[in-house]
């Protein structure tokens, strides 16, 4: 089963100051234009001003919406912005996410982006030509989530973007969260850190979802295992991590488990090429059953019983 979606990169860095200067030279380690000697000075120089950086260190961004132009400030310290600026992303990032939600949330579609960081995808989504959807952005690391609300206002997407300050879990009321280094590395803690809210896929009040996109950081198997119920009563199609080497076998295998019980296909999204302007992506039907056979895929897809002709259309279209 094959997706095949035409590559599309609203993003354009206007300005990358300093600390994002550095921050790319330091790991350009697939570039044969940078010398190791030159990656090892610019690290050299990168963390000691990362470092005595206490305040915003803005750069500029352009996204092209309905042919329009739009800028927005960012805060260049939030080392995630090297989405739009790093050579390992030239042809997109994390392409296989934008490809399936491309191809399978239609322009009145509704997305969860749970784990937003600073919104790419809400925004990759958003600015799509024709998209009139909703889309709801979840980050609970609240430098991160001023990030987020930042780019959603000066951006003007307020009208279809809706940023909640809250991670979901398995439970609802307050969590510890700590950010080791940089922010996608953000994650829930058992006992210290930065105190945030909770809430679960079972207590969210709002519009079903066409698509569930989860990226938390080890928290994947807890959210979709504190939506049960969601998921039973509405079966969005779900876009999520499930690394067993770094979060845990028992725990990643349980949640494939229970997300057959109730009548999930499981894929592994295996990214094929990206040449003449389109991203082809294979989706590879698994089970819990054969997920470690599948092992160096650290993503996953699922789609409910009911929706596989939704699944099949998409994939006859392209």
């Amino acid at each position: 089963m094959r997706l095949n979606i035409t590559r599309r990169n609203p993003f354009t860095i206007e300005h990358l100051p300093l600390i994002g200067r550095l921050h790319r030279s330091s790991f350009r380690s697939g570039c044969a234009n940078t010398s190791s000697l030159n990656r090892f000075l610019s690290r050299m120089l990168f963390y000691p001003l990362k470092a005595v950086s206490f305040w915003q260190v803005p750069g500029k961004l352009k996204v092209r919406v309905d042919d329009k132009e739009r800028t927005a400030n960012y805060d260049a310290r939030n080392r995630q912005f090297s989405a739009l600026y790093f050579d390992v992303f030239s042809d997109g990032y994390e392409p296989e996410f934008t490809t399936i939600i491309d191809a399978l949330v239609p322009n009145d579609g509704v997305l969860y982006d749970i784990g937003s960081n600073w919104g790419f995808f809400s925004i990759h989504l958003a600015v799509r030509p024709g998209f009139k959807g909703r889309i709801h952005a979840f980050e609970p690391w609240p430098p991160t989530y001023m990030d987020l609300a930042r780019l959603v206002d000066e951006l003007e997407l307020g009208n279809c973007i809706t940023c909640h300050a809250t991670a979901l879990n398995d439970t609802t009321g307050d969590a510890k969260m700590q950010s080791p280094s940089h922010s996608g590395l953000a994650h829930l803690s058992d006992n210290k850190g930065t105190t945030i809210h909770t809430t679960t896929l079972n207590d969210l009040d709002l519009e079903p979802p066409t698509l569930v996109k989860i990226d938390a950081e080890g928290a994947e198997e807890k959210i979709l295992q504190g939506g049960r119920q969601f998921l039973t009563e509405h079966h969005p199609m779900l876009l999520f991590e499930n690394r067993a080497h770094r979060f845990g076998d028992e725990e990643c295998l349980k949640v494939l488990i229970m997300l057959e019980e109730i009548d999930y296909h499981l894929f592994a999204p295996n990214l094929l090429s990206s040449a003449e302007g389109l991203h082809r992506l294979e989706l590879i039907s698994i089970t819990a059953e054969t997920r470690q056979d599948h092992a160096g895929y650290p993503n996953l897809f699922a789609c409910h019983t009911n929706d596989l002709g939704r699944l099949e259309a998409a994939v006859q279209s392209d």
